[in-house]
């Protein structure tokens, strides 16, 4: 036993601490913004470019308040090369009102600004996405190196997309976005909802909630859930709950952590490709003619998507022209309007046009955007909603054409439901991990009851499923893992911070300038042999 007291007594220092400081905070000063740029362009040229700088002067001033201090966010990872690989070096992408900076740096190399952005309103998230060019849209193409590496910028009504070799996307959003999320296959949308948003009737079904966008050129539809239940048996049908929100989406492997608020627990899917027999399902397509029936039905929810494009949704709803949109998109699928850059109209960026009606009416840009506002004009609701548009019916083939969905949420794993859980404990951080043994770990971190959940999975003999096994929970209050060296630092309640391989606690950790932590330990050090499944906090033997 005191070889044990010994081990308990043991500490790792660490480096010198350094504060964080954004490099795109800096250059934000500098950059020009959207109503820097509006007054040089309104300023003749002689006050632009006086000797005494007041016409600058005063446009500067103009921009300065002291009422409200700019929002900002960042995020970090590790710097990949054009075709993938991993590079020496660390990549920032800053957001601050309207603009978007993204830096690249190392310990070798002073950070520098790779590129930057300034759009029309305020950027309400930024990332990092690839979208698959291939037009094969089997899983075994996702393996492949034939990616469009982008920039995503979500504003309150559009999603701008920059891809790395200059090439722009621009698309409007038929509803209002709460997050977007970058998946193996592209982008995932999370849709806001609204306490009293009604679905049209007859049926009252509600409306999907979770959409997807694998190309900048393809329109944006319903995501597929698959859950299953105790008799073995599936269901199949769209993202429908608003109780069920993402907090955690990772590309490889591919899964996603979402929270109901309803019944406050935490579950894993896989992300995937729909499968046929899915597609079918929610298409209400017969096995024998593959042509849709019960199209009015109570139970098609397809029905419902036709129905928002003439205008049956109130006006409140925020999905009210979701097919409308795309029935226009599909048929006006021209790169011109997506795309603001000359560079992408080719034959590759074309051939993602997949419309049957290409060509038979065109809407320039603007009109393609007020066709996303929520209250939709009566010109235009006549025009498009008139059984005398097209003599020949080809106006209203779009709307009646279904939407096709493209991937598929299959239900993996929830945790148990315990008598004593508070109604908001949603996970505010989740990462994954792995110990020295290489075994993983999808840990979440719920602040309210100070824990972090950790949970162990692997992949199947056959490598085409992931298996969840027991949960073990851990007292924190925060947690980060350190990839390069396999553990992960915890942030204990009593401010110690512990570093864990797994769910092996190894030893505490001491960084100069933090406040040094008792030597004594709230919960003492588990032996490495000890059994750590199921049990919620480590004791000792």
């Amino acid at each position: 036993m005191s070889n044990f007291y010994e081990e308990r007594a043991t500490m790792i220092a660490a480096g010198d601490l350094q504060e964080f400081v954004p490099f795109g905070r800096d250059h934000c000063k500098h950059h020009p913004n959207a109503l820097n740029l509006q007054l040089r362009q309104l300023q003749p040229a002689s006050e632009l470019w006086s000797s005494d700088g007041a016409a600058g002067l005063v446009g500067s001033l103009q921009e300065v308040t002291i009422h409200e201090k700019q929002k900002e966010s960042w995020q970090l990872r590790k710097g990949v090369s054009e075709i993938g690989e991993e590079v020496d070096y660390d990549e920032e992408l800053y957001v601050a009102g309207n603009m978007v900076i993204w830096s690249k740096g190392s310990k070798s190399q002073a950070l520098a600004v790779y590129k930057a952005f300034t759009v029309d309103s305020p950027v309400q998230q930024a990332l990092w996405c690839d979208f698959i060019i291939s037009q094969d849209k089997s899983e075994k193409a996702y393996s492949s190196d034939e990616v469009e590496k982008c920039i995503c910028i979500l504003q309150s009504s559009c999603i701008n997309m920059h891809s790395i070799e200059g090439k722009d996307y621009i698309a409007s959003l038929p509803f209002q976005v709460a997050n977007v999320w970058p998946t193996k296959y592209g982008l995932l949308f999370e849709r806001s909802s609204s306490t009293h948003e009604v679905p049209p009737g007859p049926p009252r079904e509600p409306l999907p909630t979770m959409f997807s966008m694998l190309h900048p050129l393809d329109e944006i539809t319903p995501l597929v859930c698959k859950s299953g239940s105790l008799f073995g048996s599936s269901r199949v049908q769209y993202v429908v709950d608003h109780a069920m929100k993402i907090v955690f989406l990772n590309t490889d492997p591919s899964i996603i952590m979402t929270y109901d608020t309803v019944q406050s627990l935490h579950s894993v899917w896989a992300l995937r490709r729909v499968k046929a027999e899915e597609e079918n399902v929610v298409l209400k397509f017969s096995e024998q003619g593959g042509t849709p029936q019960n199209v009015a039905s109570s139970s098609s929810l397809t029905a419902h998507l036709r129905s928002l494009s003439k205008g049956d949704s109130p006006v409140a709803s925020p999905f009210q022209n979701y097919s409308s949109i795309h029935s226009q998109s599909r048929s006006t699928s021209s790169p011109s309007l997506h795309s603001r850059s000359p560079s992408i109209s080719n034959m590759a960026a074309l051939s993602r046009a997949h419309s049957p009606a290409l060509g038979v009416h065109s809407f320039s840009g603007v009109q393609r955007f007020n066709l996303s506002s929520h209250n939709q004009s009566p010109k235009r609701h006549s025009i498009s909603h008139s059984p005398n548009s097209n003599s020949n019916g080809s106006f209203l083939a779009p709307e009646t054409e279904p939407i096709v969905p493209e991937l598929c949420i299959d239900h993996l794993w929830t945790e148990t439901i315990t008598n004593i859980r508070e109604k908001n404990s949603q996970a505010s951080k989740v990462f994954i991990t792995s110990d020295l043994c290489g075994q993983k770990f999808l840990c979440f971190l719920v602040e309210s009851e100070l824990q972090l959940r950790c949970v162990k999975f692997q992949e199947s003999n056959d490598k085409t499923q992931l298996i969840f096994g027991s949960i073990t929970n851990i007292h924190a209050k925060d947690a980060a893992p350190v990839e390069k060296i396999d553990t992960m630092l915890v942030l204990e309640g009593s401010g110690n911070l512990v570093l864990y391989t797994g769910v092996v606690r190894v030893g505490k950790v001491f960084i100069p300038g933090l406040p040094a932590p008792s030597l004594t330990m709230s919960n003492t050090m588990p032996r490495p042999s000890t059994p750590l499944d199921s049990v919620s906090t480590p004791k000792p033997l």
